[in-house]
């Protein structure tokens, strides 16, 4: 038979409850008097315990393997089905792939060059403050408090100089900001498509499956 992944998907989540319950609730080995003929409180004899227990066992498998032929399905469809997100054409198991993994690594880079970008430019303008500071102290030593505050040559060329040799700079061979937003906007993008991509592509894409 046919099925949407979209309605295969729900049939997983469906397996999966009923294998959990399955295990949970019953016993698979038991504990018992040589001379009982009863466990479970006297509710079964050892014999029918037995065949519950295969019976239990034989479902819990059943369920296993539908599960597994369900899912090896989807993924064979998922690396065939071919989806659009923004401009890029890629197959399902790319996107999933992409917004589950890669993703992660983008915004982990996207938050590192954000604090660096930071942290180094306060570093910067810190410096540059106490440089432009410092340049004027050496100002006011080397002509006097009275001079030190007119607006010639001399006072420009002397700040200059100090500041030649000790102004700071942000090292930015990548254009940080340049890339910072060039991820932030292919994260967001991403972001703001794929799901809806995918669960279009699910409802209109059908796997065959055994009843």
């Amino acid at each position: 038979m046919n099925i949407t992944v979209t309605r295969a998907l729900r049939e997983l989540k469906l397996l999966d409850d009923r294998i959990s319950k399955l295990i949970s609730a019953n016993n698979f080995v038991l504990a018992a008097k040589k001379i009982d003929l009863n466990v479970l409180n006297g509710t079964k004899t050892k014999v029918q315990f037995g065949t519950h227990v295969s019976g239990v066992w034989d479902s819990i498998n059943d369920l296993i393997n539908r599960k597994n032929m369900i899912k090896s399905e989807i993924c064979k469809s998922n690396t065939r089905t071919l989806v659009r997100v923004g401009k890029t054409k890629m197959t399902v198991i790319d996107a999933i792939n992409y917004r589950n993994e890669i993703l992660i690594h983008k915004r982990d880079l996207l938050t590192q060059l954000r604090n660096e970008y930071k942290h180094y430019q306060d570093i910067t303008t810190r410096q540059n403050n106490k440089v432009e500071s410092d340049s004027l102290s050496l100002l006011e030593q080397m002509v006097g408090k009275e001079q030190s505050k007119g607006n010639n040559e001399q006072n420009k060329s002397i700040i200059d100089e100090y500041k030649k040799t000790h102004d700071w700079e942000l090292v930015d061979p990548l254009k940080i900001e340049d890339k910072i937003s060039e991820i932030d906007s292919e994260i967001c993008a991403f972001e703001a498509e794929v799901d809806y991509v995918l669960s279009e592509s699910n409802a209109r894409t059908e796997i065959e499956i055994s009843d």
